[in-house]
């Protein structure tokens, strides 16, 4: 068998927060009870059984797993929004010349877009529900409206200047080019965007219901029928 206080304090601690004390004490109970079944009367069964053991306990884990992991990721996507955000809305505030040839209603509406993103995180973070329970605000959902305020703003703010005569650079053209902080920090936020990940892997889960997954797994794949 295998060892109890790894998957123990697994449900005692990393997912403390993430179920309710009842159900906590049933699932360590019911895995306790498919451990005890699966190296005794259950050594030698077909392979449906099996597959039915591992789908009961998948129904029981895998929402607490899934809203630790949804915890863990969504910080930092909301920093990426909240960033993306911040971003276009110094772009357009900014007095920065690379930015004088966009129309101050096309600037005006980077900013209404950015006041409208925020308005939408902060009334989700007030809707949010307690971590025993499926969360309101899906990291999916903030990756999405992070998305969704990157394609709005970026062709405004990232518009090229009508193309000039070439002339020879002038001392005020030369200090000008101190200010590509603000396209830099654009595409910054378009790059950090596409290298989001989906979902954050979770590093240590050792647990007794990883053991127990595995172990069905393999009994599975021995089966044909």
């Amino acid at each position: 068998m295998c060892d109890q206080p790894s998957w123990f304090l697994q449900l005692h601690d990393k997912y403390h927060e993430f179920v309710k004390e009842s159900e906590r004490e049933q699932f360590i109970a019911r895995l306790q009870e498919v451990e005890d079944w699966l190296y005794e009367d259950g050594e030698d069964e077909t392979k449906g059984v099996y597959i039915a053991k591992l789908e009961e306990l998948k129904k029981q884990g895998d929402p607490i797993e899934e809203r630790y992991k949804e915890h863990s990721e969504r910080g930092s996507v909301i920093d990426q929004l909240i960033y993306c955000i911040n971003s276009y809305r110094e772009a357009a505030m900014s007095n920065d010349p690379k930015f004088d040839h966009i129309d101050l209603a096309e600037k005006q509406k980077v900013l209404n877009e950015c006041v409208e993103a925020e308005a939408w995180l902060r009334e989700k973070k007030h809707q949010d529900s307690p971590k025993h329970e499926t969360p309101v605000l899906l990291s999916a959902d903030v990756r999405k409206k992070a998305e969704a305020v990157d394609r709005f703003c970026r062709p405004i703010m990232m518009k090229p200047k009508p193309a000039k005569p070439a002339t020879p650079e002038s001392p005020s053209a030369a200090s000008s080019q101190g200010g590509t902080h603000n396209l830099k920090g654009l595409r910054m936020c378009t790059l950090a965007l596409a290298k989001m990940p989906m979902q954050v892997i979770v590093q240590g889960l050792e647990t007794k219901y990883h053991q127990l997954l595995q172990s069905l797994w393999r009994r599975t794949n021995r089966r044909v029928v």
